[in-house]
């Protein structure tokens, strides 16, 4: 799923602006945010442990958090998605 959203972020890069103008975000963090998902998915599946894949499954609870209350406030209903990528997560 994360994998998923940011190829979103690359693919189709003028839904996703407008999706976080919506929000009210800056376009420029479209880029570095898919590039960290994509970072944090690679040590989670080729990392054995230890302190790096700790902070990557931190940084992906942070960002989904940080996605669904985006969602919630903007009122757009799309934190269900968030609130799947959070369940799958834990």
């Amino acid at each position: 799923m994360l994998l998923g959203s940011a190829t979103m972020y690359f693919v189709k890069n003028a839904d996703v602006v407008l999706v976080f103008e919506n929000l009210g975000f800056p376009t420029w963090i479209i880029y570095p945010l898919a590039i960290w998902k994509i970072a944090a998915v690679a040590v989670i599946l080729y990392n054995k442990g230890g302190a790096l894949k700790q902070w990557a499954y931190a940084r992906l609870f942070f960002n989904i958090a940080l996605a669904f209350f985006a969602h919630l406030m903007a009122d757009d209903g799309e934190q269900i998605g968030a609130l799947i990528a959070m369940v799958l997560l834990l």
